[in-house]
């Protein structure tokens, strides 16, 4: 849903506006959305003889994102059944059938497609304990700006300042002693959806009186979802950069997200480059501290070189229609199949950290979103060692 489409609804009646969320369904949204994508994955997939007897199970996500997880499977010769925790029956089908790993890529759009999912994460490895890929704590605070920031806290990572309140008075002091400008966002919300710069202590007021009386509604997914009782302040950085680097495994990938307007999160704009070690390092010593090895990690180069963790995502957005890529200041146009997470000197690669250090290495590496190597990492701790064909 874009910004031109909500001022058209907020310019409807009041009826037309009760009428219309009680049509909208979000989750079918989305599924007619992805559907042609869905299709298009797995008929691309280069489906291989089984390799392994050792079955996955893959959770169907709403917005039909699990193709990646099929695709890969398909590619690299995993059997695997899909789950379905949106319906019963799921829990009786854990029971008769024996999984070593079980993918799951949750909704996250919503709150309550959050919370959901994160209910279906505990209960996989709490109470069925069963081996889940990403980990439930990867699981726990993706998509969660909060959660997110009591992570970098927690490990004394650096990253911009930021100030959680769930006591409307304690927010209120908090505005009138802070400087201006001030970034405000929602818990959830990608592209940049949930994000303001509030420019004085009157803008400030203002979202304030959202989160605490009437919920704060964020445009990009259902405006029936809002925020309330709870609120996020963040310092705000001008003149920084804006640098995503993937792992998962060994493998590293790299690209600088485009600025378009105020911020960089949602531009669909990536800036192929070839990165220093140096931000590497720091990303591989990130991971390394909160032990995860399957992480997007989004990092603000200020002025002055230093590094700040902006988010931590376990899943990113991967071949997202309506990208646009650049090298070397000049338009890329990427075939079909070709990703986008690293491109260097017009060659697909990744960086591989082994024990020679960081080595540039040319191949489809992120193909399927990068779940061919979630896959391939997931077993690897199984003592499954799958061939990588993209080598």
């Amino acid at each position: 849903m874009n910004k031109a489409l909500v001022r058209l609804a907020r310019s409807l009646p009041q009826a037309a506006k009760r009428y219309l969320k009680t049509q909208y369904d979000p989750y079918k949204y989305f599924a007619s959305v992805w559907w042609e994508k869905y299709d298009k994955v797995l008929s691309g997939a280069r489906v291989v003889p089984l390799r392994t007897g050792r079955k996955a199970c893959i959770v169907i996500d709403p917005m039909l994102r699990h193709c990646y997880f099929e695709a890969a499977c398909r590619e690299l010769g995993v059997p695997y059944d899909l789950l379905d925790v949106g319906s019963p029956g799921w829990i009786a089908q854990l029971e008769a059938n024996h999984y070593e790993v079980v993918f799951l890529r949750p909704f996250v759009l919503a709150s309550y497609g959050k919370k959901f999912f994160d209910e279906v994460a505990f209960f996989l490895t709490r109470i069925k304990q069963l081996n889940m890929f990403p980990p439930i704590n990867d699981i726990w605070f993706y998509e969660s700006k909060i959660r997110c920031s009591y992570v970098l806290e927690n490990f004394k990572i650096p990253h911009p300042k930021t100030y959680v309140f769930n006591d409307r008075e304690k927010a209120a002091r908090f505005l009138q002693e802070t400087r201006f400008p001030l970034l405000f966002k929602t818990d959830i919300g990608s592209d940049a959806s949930g994000v303001m710069i509030l420019k004085d202590l009157s803008q400030g007021r203002k979202v304030l009186c959202s989160c605490f009386k009437s919920g704060f509604t964020n445009y990009f997914f259902d405006t029936n979802d809002k925020q309330l009782g709870y609120v996020l302040f963040q310092e705000y950085l001008p003149g920084v950069r804006e640098i995503r680097v993937i792992r998962i495994g060994d493998s590293f990938f790299a690209y600088e997200k485009g600025r378009k307007g105020d911020f960089h999160s949602g531009s669909k704009v990536a800036l192929f480059l070839n990165p220093d070690h140096e931000i590497l390092d720091f990303v591989k010593g990130v991971t390394d501290l909160i032990e995860t090895r399957c992480m997007s990690v989004d990092v603000f180069v200020t002025p002055g070189g230093q590094f700040l963790v902006n988010e931590l995502q376990t899943f990113y957005g991967a071949n997202e229609p309506g990208c646009y890529y650049f090298e070397d200041g000049k338009p890329v146009a990427l075939g079909p199949g070709e990703t986008h997470e690293m491109r260097v000197n017009g060659v697909n690669g990744r960086y591989f950290h082994g024990e020679d250090g960081w080595s540039f290495q040319e191949g489809d590496f992120a193909r399927n979103a990068g779940c061919n190597l979630r896959v391939m990492l997931a077993y690897q701790a199984l003592g499954v060692r799958l061939a990588d064909f993209t080598a």
